[in-house]
């Protein structure tokens, strides 16, 4: 999903939303280390789990300096 599913106004539709939303957290957090857990246990959504996740491990742009 990546969060491009935007919330919706509607309480029925709002329900469904926030179910989905629910088992796309499950499934996420089902296949994470526990080090990666402790990094995404306070969030709320699958969007904010993904986006933690890509940060975390998504190589920046910037060249990595080995320093002795």
């Amino acid at each position: 999903m990546k969060g491009k599913i935007p919330q919706p106004k509607t309480a029925l539709e709002l329900d469904e939303w926030k179910n989905k939303d629910l088992d796309a957290c499950m499934e996420l957090v089902m296949r994470l280390t526990d080090e990666q857990i402790d990094l995404v246990k306070d969030l709320e959504t699958s969007k904010e789990i993904w986006d933690a996740l890509k940060e975390r491990h998504e190589p920046s742009d910037e060249p990595q300096r080995i320093t002795p």
